[in-house]
């Protein structure tokens, strides 16, 4: 299920993104080029065509039980012979029973605009705190309706901050609350050993850092020494002679565009060698104890099949985590998944007959519907 909304002077636009955040549906916003639209949440859809090309593509791209948002009578009628629901910016339910009633109010507040110059020059009214409330209510009751029409193997598994946070608990006592950051005596180090852990074990990059930092003891010794040397301290990780060029290139920007320091921004950090998003927020917690959600493999998997996210890239996951979570499970949760990413909800296999969290399972609930 999704939700397209006419986006062209729509004043629900927050209401529809919070909404829709809550219970984790998509959202599409149409616009034509005179109503440019930016969003955090949505997507954005701009059709240069104009107005009427917005209306089309609305109801072109709706399905049956998705909600569309519009205050256009038209285009709400077409959605509905697809099969979609929909609901106008007042908070009123479009549906075949209600349509006239709904086109005789407008109606009759159109004659009402047209008699009543003064209203008229003071323009379109602004909408009260109430209205917006009662809308989103409104809502709120139409997507609950939407997911309950939904066919059972279609049904949208929804967690609950009560299965969440049992979840998170069950975490904490199976794999610990807190993980020793690798082996290092300075930040630069720190990083390297963070850089060093992708597609490798925290056993082979405890085994090679200890020999790796002995030789080279500041970002510019390891900056200098020849590749060679480097490779041949790491040669027992996957991508090694990746991670040795990638390492050499971080440490010389370090020392010549930090000054030697490594930086303690997001920002900064990608624009290092070899550190991608989630090497920045692992050192950003390790070093500064800034929260962030690391969406590695084995979070990407299990956090979808928990039910916890939908997205369909780490960026997409990550979003979708932080809005789950507390903040102060950010830091431990990508460790716990990975142990139990390793151990229990293996890629090639759930293991549900043995794992802890299967009460709370979008995957196993799923499955035992189907058995049913």
């Amino acid at each position: 299920m999704q939700i397209y909304v006419d986006a062209d002077a729509c004043p629900v636009i927050r209401q529809v993104e919070e909404t829709a955040r809550k219970y984790k549906i998509k959202v599409t916003l149409l616009c034509d080029t005179s109503h440019m639209i930016q969003s955090d949440y949505s997507q954005v859809k701009v059709i240069s065509q104009g107005t009427d090309a917005v209306d089309f593509a609305l109801v072109n791209l709706c399905r049956s039980g998705d909600i569309v948002v519009t205050q256009d009578y038209g285009v709400a009628a077409m959605a509905l012979g697809k099969g979609a629901l929909g609901i106008h910016h007042s908070g009123r339910w479009y549906t075949n029973e209600t349509m006239d009633t709904l086109l005789m109010e407008r109606h009759i507040a159109k004659e009402a605009r047209r008699a009543s110059s003064r209203n008229h020059l003071k323009g379109p009214k602004k909408r009260t705190a109430e209205q917006n409330t009662q809308f989103q209510e409104s809502l709120e009751r139409l997507i609950r309706k939407a997911l309950e029409d939904q066919p059972e193997d279609k049904k949208q598994f929804l967690p609950t901050q009560e299965s969440v946070r049992a979840v998170l608990e069950t975490l904490d006592t199976h794999y610990g609350t807190t993980k020793e950051p690798f082996y290092h005596h300075q930040p630069w180090q720190l990083l390297v050993a963070i850089m060093l852990s992708a597609q490798s074990t925290d056993k082979q990059v405890d085994e090679a850092i200890p020999a790796l930092f002995d030789s080279y003891h500041t970002a510019a010794d390891m900056a200098a020494a020849p590749i060679q040397e480097i490779e041949g301290y790491i040669c027992s990780m996957g991508l090694y002679k990746t991670k040795a060029r990638n390492i050499q290139i971080c440490c010389r920007q370090i020392v010549e565009q930090y000054n030697g320091q490594v930086p303690d921004s997001m920002e900064d950090l990608l624009k290092l060698a070899g550190v991608g998003r989630k090497t920045a927020t692992l050192y950003l917690a390790d070093a500064h104890g800034i929260p962030g959600v690391t969406v590695d493999t084995h979070v990407f998997r299990i956090s979808k099949r928990l039910g916890w996210a939908s997205g369909k890239n780490p960026q997409e996951v990550e979003l979708e985590l932080q809005k789950v979570l507390p903040e102060d499970y950010w830091n431990r949760i990508n460790f716990q998944l990975i142990y139990h990413g390793r151990t229990i909800c293996t890629a090639r296999k759930a293991h549900c007959e043995k794992c802890p969290l299967e009460t709370w399972c979008a995957k196993n609930i799923s499955s035992q519907k189907s058995l049913s």
